[in-house]
């Protein structure tokens, strides 16, 4: 085998273009046909798959599918070997035709020695024709029968093709509708965290508020039973020297351990209403904590619902490939059916 003449990128470029606009496949197959079948089948493929990375994608999309190019050497191969057992059977049918025909011929020289034998042998030569005719007959309707197959997978192709664009449209509405609760459900978590801080805030300061309250209830508590137990003190130092002072030293009195009772009071009342604000603080925590988990559940769900929907356009893919390998197989079949 000689050695295939090389071509160049722009070249091969050229020729793509001019099968797309003629709307052709522009297979390896064909380029190198319009090439004058040269070059590399390797080379061109790579070139034509330069070329299509090259290609923006609306561009891209113009273009029919193609043959991976790891496949393109076995499929010419295998195509070589069914054109030289093609043309081995085609010379053994060749070959017995024209056994058939020197019987014939001789039969027909002896039945020059007698018309019953020519009649015969000329009977016998009819019947062969007519079974050629058959033949004949049944590769036209095998080879018609292949051309309906091939259309018919060509539609289905198309269909399949159809059927995959409208299933990645309804994914790509279903992704879309996802990423916005997606985004929603952030938003809400990130309003509530933001609540929730402002929350804790706000009755961080009232807990602190009132605990700096009720210090300085037990300060001034305090400044008031120790100014009480000196005036106590002084009392009954003024009822020991004075016994006439009694009455009036144990009125103060009663009315300063009143005064202690009432801040007593106050202190208390400031100390039931600082647990119930500790009380009203935690509840309102546990409250953030519960809508905290139902968010996260529903980004769980989201999550998965996005995973499904990546496993949906997986199958949806591999639906399409093997449509599209069918294609191309019925579209080999048709392309390279050799003559009988």
């Amino acid at each position: 085998m000689g050695r295939k003449a090389t071509v160049e990128q722009e070249e091969v470029i050229r020729a793509a273009i001019e099968l797309v606009k003629a709307r052709k496949h522009a297979s390896v197959r064909n380029v190198r046909a319009a090439l004058g079948d040269r070059g590399n089948v390797g080379t061109i493929s790579a070139m034509i798959e330069h070329w299509c990375a090259s290609l923006d994608p609306e561009s891209r999309d113009l273009l029919p599918p193609r043959v991976p190019a790891e496949l393109i050497e076995p499929l010419l191969s295998l195509w070589d070997v069914a054109i030289a057992e093609a043309g081995r059977r085609h010379e053994e049918a060749r070959a017995q035709a024209r056994g058939e025909i020197e019987e014939a011929q001789t039969a027909r020289r002896q039945a020059e020695e007698g018309r019953a034998a020519a009649q015969a042998e000329q009977r016998r030569l009819a019947d062969l024709l007519d079974e050629r005719g058959k033949l004949l007959e049944a590769v036209q309707a095998e080879r018609e029968e292949v051309s309906a197959k091939a259309q018919a997978l060509e539609a289905q192709l198309r269909e399949a093709v159809q059927a995959r664009d409208s299933e990645r449209a309804q994914a790509e509405q279903v992704h879309a509708a996802l990423r916005k609760e997606n985004e929603r459900l952030a938003e809400v978590l990130r309003h509530e965290r933001e609540r929730f801080d402002a929350q804790q805030a706000y009755w961080a300061k009232q807990v602190d508020q009132a605990r700096e309250e009720a210090r300085a209830l037990q300060a001034q508590a305090e400044r008031e039973r120790q100014a009480a137990a000196s005036k106590l003190a002084e009392y009954q130092k003024r009822v020991e020297d004075k016994g006439g002072e009694l009455l009036e030293a144990q009125q103060s009195l009663i009315e300063i351990r009143a005064q202690h009772e009432a801040l007593q009071s106050r202190l208390t009342e400031q100390t039931r209403w600082l647990e119930q604000r500790c009380q009203e603080l935690a509840a309102a925590r546990q409250s953030w904590i519960e809508e905290r988990r139902e968010l996260q559940s529903a980004l769980r769900n989201v999550q998965k619902r996005v995973q499904a929907l990546g496993t949906t356009n997986a199958r949806l893919l591999e639906r399409w490939k093997q449509a599209w390998k069918r294609g191309q197989a019925g579209e080999g079949a048709e392309s390279r059916q050799p003559d009988r």
